[in-house]
């Protein structure tokens, strides 16, 4: 019994010592990596043991070579190595291959350009960068992971670069989406959403703060999850027939005054589609996925919405819907009807083209008495 506890002994010890010569942790102008020394690859990591202190993580400026220790290879980043840290800019190199859950959540980055020879970006990886407005998704992506850029509310630019057989910026729309599915993944304030998406993702628009306004095309069929949740000012929406499914939290705590929609049919909502507290208060600025409190009943919703003539009484009938003050005054804007030269016109029933009641007609396209009218 005694030599099978020593030879078991041995065993353990040459798995260590295996262990420590094949992988270990090494600092390398600034920057520390795990190194597999058998397969010649090093993966950057957290400098602190608790990336959430971030008192001794990274910050500034940094520059990660392609290469260390003469020949190790520089192939990913661990997750939650810049998780919460002060890093402001970063320049990837060319061998990186893959990038790790929440690599970047919560860090200071400005701007990103993935290098082509990524595969991976993981879930997370630049949630809540705060500071984020610029993203480039090089050609050689083929993942990526949910809630990769979700509360990122600065964002400016999204690009997906051509060539890409996954992902793409069809027509420069500001976003990227999934090219199979022709769904939308990630959004920002100035997406233009092309004709040919069919659905907005979970998540897509999440607290994009500074979304003053989205055309719905009418290929959309579904609204995800938390969709355009916390967009803190986006006052109108403008829902098209061809919307089936809207998911919960999908515009939660927007401030809205105005919706319209134009399905005959009420599409099933919950009572967390518009948000928990049943207000479209501008003071309800953002909403937090972490919140459990789901069971406060909405009460009514303060904006008006706006359905077709002979569809008030199905949306009084439809649970959540029938919280709204409902108007049967929704018109489903077609051609140009007139071009006039002044701001003169007599009605009392002026929207403009996202459905949002106007006093008076404004410079543009305006829809007046049922019709499509240019003013100059």
């Amino acid at each position: 019994m005694t030599k099978f506890y020593n030879r078991v002994i041995l065993m353990m010890l040459a798995l260590m010592v295996s262990v420590s010569t094949f992988a270990d942790d090494v600092e390398k102008g600034g920057i520390r990596y795990r190194v597999d020394w058998e397969k010649k690859e090093a993966v950057v990591i957290c400098k602190d043991p608790e990336p959430r202190a971030n008192e001794g993580n990274y910050s500034g400026d940094i520059v990660i070579p392609s290469v260390i220790n003469d020949g190790i290879a520089v192939t990913g980043i661990e997750s939650e190595a810049f998780c919460y840290s002060g890093v402001t800019s970063i320049s990837l190199p060319n061998s990186l291959v893959s990038i790790g859950d929440d690599a970047f959540r919560y860090s200071s980055l400005k701007t990103i350009v993935i290098p082509n020879s990524v595969k991976s970006i993981g879930k997370g990886a630049f949630s809540k960068c705060n500071m984020l407005t610029s993203v480039t998704i090089s050609e050689s992506v083929t993942s990526i992971g949910a809630d990769a850029f979700y509360g990122a509310h600065r964002l400016s630019s999204i690009v997906v670069k051509e060539g890409n057989k996954v992902y793409d910026s069809r027509n420069n729309c500001n976003a990227i989406i999934e090219t199979e599915t022709n769904t939308l993944i990630a959004g920002c304030k100035n997406t233009i959403m092309p004709n040919t998406v069919m659905s907005i993702g979970d998540n897509a628009f999440y607290n994009c703060y500074d979304l003053a306004s989205i055309a719905i095309p009418e290929s959309v069929s579904s609204i995800g999850d938390w969709a355009f949740a916390g967009c803190r000012s986006l006052a109108s929406i403008t829902i098209p027939k061809s919307v089936t499914s809207i998911g919960d939290w999908a515009f939660g705590n927007c401030p809205f005054t105005s919706i319209t929609n134009y399905s005959v049919v009420p599409q099933e909502i919950s009572k967390y589609t518009f948000g928990r507290y049943g207000t479209f208060s501008a003071k309800a600025t953002s909403v937090s996925r972490g919140d459990s409190e789901y069971d406060d009943d909405p009460g009514r919703y303060d904006a008006i919405l706006h359905v077709l003539p002979g569809c008030k009484e199905a949306y009084e009938k439809a649970e959540y819907w029938n919280r709204f003050t409902i108007v049967e005054d929704a018109v489903l804007p077609t051609g140009i009807n007139a071009v006039i030269g002044g701001a003169t016109v007599s009605s009392d029933k002026i929207f403009s083209l996202s459905g949002q009641r106007l006093g008076k007609v404004q410079k543009g396209v305006n829809i007046v008495g049922g019709k499509k009218v240019l003013v100059k």
